[in-house]
């Protein structure tokens, strides 16, 4: 059965009432996605549409806070992780320009000056990119 959340609080909640004191800007921002009734809807909506009458028969599923929360950690250890780790550099010419030729850039939503100042890295992973395709 699907259910939106769990009804009662955590140990933690009840441990530690002033926790949420102690979390990073991060956590408060999924905090603020589990609270978002839109989002949380839209995850019942689609655990329910999986088995048309899982919503009130059954026995109790995984709240929709909690696979929201599931969801919101994979894509943050995930493709999130891979950006940082591939992006995560003081030098940030070689990662802007690459973005822009494979396309996680707009092109046309970069400045002038951006484009200018990185104009010979850009033409380097251009050229490196059609002798890629030039070789399959």
């Amino acid at each position: 059965m699907v259910r939106r959340a769990y009804a009662q609080r955590s140990l933690f909640e009840v441990l530690l009432p002033d926790g949420d004191k102690l979390w990073t800007d991060e956590l408060r921002t999924i905090d603020e996605l589990l609270d978002d009734d839109e989002l949380v809807d839209l995850v019942d909506a689609a655990l329910r549409s999986r088995h048309p009458l899982s919503g009130g028969r059954g026995r109790l599923g995984t709240p929709a806070t909690v696979v929201l929360n599931e969801l919101i950690h994979r894509f943050h250890q995930g493709p999130a992780r891979e950006l940082y780790v591939r992006y995560d550099t003081n030098q940030l010419e070689a990662p802007v320009a690459y973005a822009i030729v494979t396309g996680v850039l707009d092109r046309k939503a970069v400045p002038a000056e951006v484009l200018d100042h990185v104009a010979r890295m850009i033409r380097f992973y251009e050229e490196r990119a059609s002798d890629a395709a030039r070789n399959e």
